[in-house]
């Protein structure tokens, strides 16, 4: 392991534990889009009978809930993506006082902790994902084996994904960046 990414990682167990907090809410992210999905493609024409128009109505107002959910859990998921990345900006300013002495230039502290947020986003990302992914299936197939309905599976759109993806990664990098920022700003001031 090169030395850019060991001063990236840091602390090993908290860097495990910065992921499995990020990973909790991108799996919930990622649990949610995967019903609303799910529920907007299993959603049959309301051109048939008065059976397809009150399953299309039911999955509707089922789409509408999911939406109404999704709103708090990205704000939930973007506040805590920017706190989790604020204290790993702070838990790095040690590192890049050592850094400092050591020779380092700024922007040799900056491109480290830039590493670690990315790292940090990646890794919780795809656990993250593949978490809500999984229990969607999992609560989704056990709910139609109780009710004996039709089998789906719950899966990402490719466009649910690259929201996901661009919510977790831009409050990363934003938590980062601002607190690069204060930590510049006390410095010089």
């Amino acid at each position: 392991m090169s030395l850019r990414v060991g001063l990236a990682l840091g602390d090993r167990r908290s860097f495990a534990a910065r992921v499995l907090a990020l990973s909790a809410l991108v799996a919930l992210v990622a649990a949610s889009f995967a019903l609303r999905d799910l529920v907007s493609e299993a959603a049959p024409s309301s051109s048939g009978g008065g059976a397809q128009l009150l399953v299309s109505a039911f999955l509707s107002e089922v789409g509408s809930l999911i939406d109404a959910w999704l709103v708090p859990v990205w704000l939930l998921t973007a506040a805590g993506a920017f706190v989790v990345s604020v204290d790993s900006a702070r838990s790095f300013r040690g590192t890049s006082a050592l850094l400092g002495e050591l020779g380092g230039e700024g922007a040799a502290a900056a491109a480290v902790l830039a590493l670690r947020a990315l790292l940090l986003s990646a890794v919780a990302f795809v656990l993250g994902l593949s978490l809500g992914v999984v229990a969607s299936q999992v609560v989704f197939r056990a709910l139609l084996v109780l009710l004996g309905a039709p089998y789906y599976v719950p899966a990402l759109t490719p466009l649910s994904l690259a929201i996901a993806a661009a919510l977790a990664f831009s409050a990363m990098l934003a938590g980062s960046g601002a607190s690069a920022l204060l930590d510049a700003r006390r410095r010089s001031g």
